[in-house]
């Protein structure tokens, strides 16, 4: 099942890991993908552990392979914290609809939850406050899989729930 192979994928990583080497800021982002088919109506629910106040946290439903076409949901917490919903396409990457000035502090556990019905409307809220309404229907096919991947921050998946798995 998708808990099954996201938490082997986890501890897969966390076996592998060299805890002499230092995390910098030119770091390659850690990221972790399943291929699963998600049907184009979804939701995602993630606990995220903000560790610091740096960096962001990117969740995308990928269609094809995890560097093709999707949306993509950018979390970053911290003084400047801001939610960004974007359509990756075939002419790049289009910001849908953005929130700035929220309450997420780092150091702090954060719960989003993403979701899209079968007429392309979008929700997202953060720490269960609505912060993101918005409609896109320019994709329209299932998607192929689910990424989560941290940007120059410190981040712990506690927990991502995916429904809509076909």
């Amino acid at each position: 099942d998708l808990a099954g192979a996201i938490l082997g994928v986890i501890l897969d990583k966390a076996l592998k890991t060299d805890d002499s080497s230092s995390q910098t800021s030119d770091a390659t982002p850690a990221s972790m993908h399943l291929m699963q088919r998600v049907s184009n109506a979804f939701a995602v629910d993630a606990e995220v552990d903000a560790r610091g106040a740096e960096g962001q946290v990117h969740i995308c439903l990928f269609q094809k392979n995890s560097e093709g076409l999707g949306y993509r949901l950018v979390f970053t917490p911290g003084d400047r914290a801001g939610l960004e919903l974007q359509r990756i396409g075939s002419r790049g990457v289009a910001v849908i609809d953005t929130a700035t000035n929220l309450a997420a502090p780092g150091n702090q556990l954060h719960t989003l939850q993403w979701t899209r019905d079968r007429n392309g409307s979008m929700n997202v809220t953060l720490n269960g406050n609505p912060v993101l309404s918005t409609s896109d229907r320019g994709l329209r096919d299932p998607f192929d899989g689910i990424e989560f991947s941290n940007r120059n921050g410190e981040f712990a998946l506690r927990s991502l729930k995916l429904s809509g798995v076909n």
